[in-house]
């Protein structure tokens, strides 16, 4: 005879007040945080992707820094989640779920240039971190000084890999010894002769 499996505490539901806060201000804050956690783990799998599929003569130094991004984000992620059981609430688990309720899109299954790939990990941690500050606002509102803190710090960790990417899409990034749609064509015409003009034109 098949057993059962009996549900001890369904998705949404929130079994309590928790650190001193009201069932409905943990309530409020677990739905905040499982926005956040989808949102963590679709930009990890967007940067374990990226890992995976990155190539060129720089693969080395940008395969373990993508690595390393997500390795953050996932931390982030694991962090969420304990936080909302902490507030007894129930964390999202399942894949199609995340997908579903994520604030950032995924990127879809093709394979884009390098430039590309980053520029989309850069708009993500962008939309994370914009989403974290409005947060922030909120939980202060909600007097959750745990959940505010611990936002805050999770801002700065992006705001790192925003400044890292950006640093790596400068002009100056990402030309030497990589093809890139219209590189060859700028680099031509900065070598022709003043305000980027040909020699002769």
């Amino acid at each position: 005879m098949a057993m059962q499996n009996e549900v001890k505490q369904k998705l949404g539901d929130v079994s309590g007040g928790a650190l001193g806060l009201s069932q409905d201000v943990c309530r409020q804050v677990c739905d905040l945080l499982n926005t956040d956690l989808a949102s963590e783990f679709v930009l990890y799998h967007q940067y374990k992707k990226h890992h995976w599929v990155v190539e060129g003569t720089e693969f080395a130094s940008l395969h373990k820094f993508l690595d390393t991004h997500a390795d953050g984000v996932r931390e982030i992620a694991d962090k969420t989640a304990e936080r909302i059981t902490y507030m007894h609430g129930v964390p999202y688990s399942k894949m199609s779920t995340m997908e579903q309720k994520a604030f950032i899109q995924c990127e879809g299954d093709d394979v884009y240039d390098l430039r590309s790939m980053l520029e989309h990990d850069l708009q993500a941690n962008i939309t994370v971190v914009q989403k974290f500050r409005q947060q922030v606002e909120q939980c202060q509102g909600y007097k959750d000084f745990g959940t505010q803190f611990c936002l805050m710090e999770w801002i700065t960790k992006h705001e790192t890999w925003i400044h890292e990417l950006d640093s790596l899409l400068a002009d100056e990034s990402l030309s030497k010894g990589i093809s890139l749609p219209g590189r060859a064509q700028q680099s031509d015409m900065r070598q022709g002769g003043l305000g980027g003009r040909p020699s002769g034109a």
